[in-house]
């Protein structure tokens, strides 16, 4: 049975801007994303000033370039762009990084927990050596680097339209250097959010899958108390609406499976222990301070945001 004289108030994060706080991991993988984008487009330039051509009507702005490159030659180069990205140390650093944060996040779960329920008997060093933890926290990682793969399919098919097109239409060498730099710019952006996305996600799963746990278990019936970033101009306003609301984890998961709501997102959710009829049995004071707070800065305006 439930300890009534627990009255310790759920573990909410301290940061009211990043309450998600992956963003160490996240750092850590940027460095390595932006390293393999640097190298795959360095890679293929190299290729493009190496080839030979002749140029028709040279002295004409509509200058055609004849270039002396099959169609191997580009096939050759799209796979090396595919198996630098996608063999390179940014989604291997993305695969660990989101492995760490399902860790992290089931971590977290089992120390509120433990200040909730005496009926929940778990530590958190325990815990992480179980073998269901670990099997989990490895397909969070397997996920994240699967989504990293694709990414590194759809560039090498995003560039092998650019160098195709450029050998067919006679493209000056300059121009499409010019390009190929464009769309590895867009291309880490692409990664980078892809990492965020991911590693955040797994945080929050790791929550979620420790909670439904201990309701299966122990018989704790819990919900979710949504944490918004609350960050001026930044903030989604269906974001910060959601600040203080305490949502099933069936609810959390449709809400962001659609939207793109889990793109960028920093927000969290902690654990909440609940009657049958899904009232808070603590941390009441705090839900409706969060919902003041929430409410004051929806008052205040929230522009349309990423976060």
């Amino acid at each position: 049975m439930f300890d009534a004289f627990i009255a310790k108030q759920p573990a909410v994060p301290s940061s009211q801007t990043n309450p998600v706080g992956q963003t160490q991991r996240i750092k850590r993988t940027r460095s390595l994303i932006a390293a393999d984008i640097r190298r795959a487009r360095d890679m293929v330039l190299g290729h493009v000033e190496g080839w030979q051509y002749t140029i028709a009507n040279e002295m004409r702005a509509n200058a055609f370039y004849d270039f002396f490159v099959d169609t191997a030659q580009l096939e050759a180069i799209v796979d090396a762009i595919q198996r630098a990205l996608a063999g390179g140390a940014g989604a291997d650093g993305v695969r660990q990084a989101a492995a760490g944060a399902y860790r992290e996040g089931t971590a977290r779960a089992v120390d509120n927990l433990a200040g909730l329920s005496s009926d929940y008997p778990r530590k958190a060093v325990q815990r992480l050596a179980d073998g269901d933890v670990l099997r989990r926290a490895t397909m969070a990682g397997a996920r994240a680097f699967e989504q990293m793969s694709g990414f590194a399919a759809q560039v090498a098919k995003d560039l092998s339209r650019v160098l195709f097109d450029a050998v067919q239409s006679g493209e000056n060498p300059r121009q499409t250097a010019r390009i190929i730099r464009d769309r590895f710019k867009i291309s880490l952006a692409r990664a980078l959010m892809i990492a965020r996305t991911e590693i955040t996600m797994a945080h929050r799963r790791g929550r979620w899958d420790e909670a439904r746990d201990a309701e299966e278990r122990f018989g704790i019936r819990t919900m979710l108390l949504h944490n918004s970033a609350l960050i001026a101009g930044r903030t989604r306003r269906t974001h910060a609406a959601r600040h203080g609301g305490l949502f099933t984890r069936e609810e959390e998961a449709a809400w962001y499976s659609t939207d793109g709501n889990a793109i960028n997102c920093l927000c969290s959710q902690t654990e909440v222990t609940v009657d049958k009829n899904g009232k808070p049995l603590f941390g009441e004071k705090l839900i409706a301070r969060m919902a003041e707070r929430r409410t004051q800065f929806i008052a205040a305006g929230v522009e349309p945001g990423s976060t």
